[in-house]
């Protein structure tokens, strides 16, 4: 997965995550008032990821799972399809 470098220190924090359908989930500990916040992240709450790159494998599942159990901080926004309950 090719993360910029923000987006890749957010996910690394667990800010950011990778929900079912390969949509991008933003944490609802995520506290940013600015616009840069929420043009940057909040606003990603949802999206579709793009790609993967032809012949390339998208994320698996083991892996999207470990993250969201290990790494990923609290409920997703909503839009991002993981509120409360849900997975």
């Amino acid at each position: 997965m090719c993360l910029c470098a923000l987006h890749h220190k957010l996910f690394d924090k667990g800010v950011l995550g990778i929900g079912d359908g390969h949509r991008i989930l933003v944490s609802q500990g995520f506290v940013g008032r600015s616009a840069a916040a929420r043009e940057h992240v909040t606003s990603l709450a949802g999206r579709p990821l793009i790609g993967p790159q032809p012949g390339v494998l998208p994320v698996a599942e083991a892996y999207r799972s470990w993250h969201m159990s290990q790494v990923f901080r609290g409920m997703a926004r909503a839009g991002s399809g993981r509120g409360p309950g849900g997975g």
